[in-house]
């Protein structure tokens, strides 16, 4: 049980890697293993082409969240991932 900042990704010609949804959590083991089924962006990130995801361990406890928050909004806003997109 460890928190952290997460990306899934494919591979892009041209580029290493594009990032198709960044997120954060409390628990990756929970959230990348045992509750991956029911993420809310997994069905679009696999019709996407998802083949590998990226992890930065960030511990837990309130200044962990505060940096996995952090990250994670400084990555979408950077990486702007197609799955984060919120429909209109």
């Amino acid at each position: 049980e460890v928190g952290g900042v997460y990306i899934f990704c494919k591979p892009y010609p041209g580029r290493q890697w594009q990032a198709l949804y960044v997120g954060e959590t409390g628990n990756l083991n929970e959230r990348l293993n045992t509750a991956l089924q029911r993420h809310q962006a997994w069905p679009s990130c696999q019709s996407g082409g998802a083949t590998h995801f990226c992890v930065k361990v960030i511990g837990c406890g309130a200044s962990g969240r505060v940096e996995r928050l952090a990250l994670e909004t400084e990555l979408r806003h950077s990486l702007n991932p197609p799955c984060n997109r919120q429909a209109a």
